[in-house]
């Protein structure tokens, strides 16, 4: 008796690769957004340890107690002086020939970076972006020079205090500083939750208050 062999038709192959196109094109920008996550938040970490021990170690060998008495002019300090002088022989830093240009995660203005940018050796971005009482706050692209280049994805605002301590602008513990808002427990600082990101630099506050995980996109 001579078998007969059944296989599939050139539509129904058709069909069935099309069913895992429109999958994957359904479930692939959500995996991606996930991994993306996933790398963002240990970075973003990273970034705050790497500045929080390198002033320890500047104020430590310098014997001093503010970083700007390290700065050519302690009463006023140049605005690129943090990475320049203060912390030139504690974080090996390069200049950035290029910097990028930056968005922002809720589609505002574009963000200006007028000061220099410089490269760490782990190839995180760095920038000042403000300095007055003798503070730092510091523009950080943990993905260097790979994309978004997205604020609140990818670049975030720390806050550098004259004791050295490196906070994350938008967190429960920047509010404490600026008298500005008390935080209950769990509660997420206001400019970027989930549905309502209003100001991207407050971003990696939130990340810092959840325990590095992302939870605003």
């Amino acid at each position: 008796m001579k078998k007969i062999l059944k296989g599939f038709t050139l539509a129904e192959v058709l069909i069935t690769l099309g069913v895992i196109g429109v999958v994957s094109a359904m479930t692939l920008p959500t995996l991606t957004t996930n991994v993306q996550k996933q790398q963002i938040a240990p970075a973003l970490g990273k970034a705050i340890n790497t500045l929080q021990s390198a002033n320890n170690l500047a104020i430590q060998q310098g014997q001093v107690r503010r970083l700007n008495e390290l700065a050519e002019d302690p009463a006023a300090p140049a605005i690129n002086s943090y990475f320049t002088e203060i912390l030139r022989p504690y974080l090996k830093t390069t200049p950035v020939a290029t910097s990028p240009t930056y968005t922002t995660i809720n589609g505002g203005d574009a963000i200006e970076h007028e000061n220099s940018m410089y490269q760490t050796p782990d190839g995180l971005y760095y920038t000042v972006q403000v300095s007055n009482n003798n503070e730092f706050q510091i523009d950080v692209d943990v993905n260097g020079p790979k994309g978004p280049n997205v604020g609140g994805i990818d670049l975030f605002r720390l806050l550098v205090r004259p004791n050295g301590d490196v906070v994350a602008v938008g967190s429960a513990e920047f509010l404490r500083l600026r008298g500005d808002l008390e935080l209950e427990e769990g509660q997420d600082a206001p400019g970027c939750n989930r549905g309502a990101i209003t100001d991207w630099t407050y971003c990696g506050g939130s990340i810092v208050d959840n325990n590095y995980k992302v939870l605003y996109y």
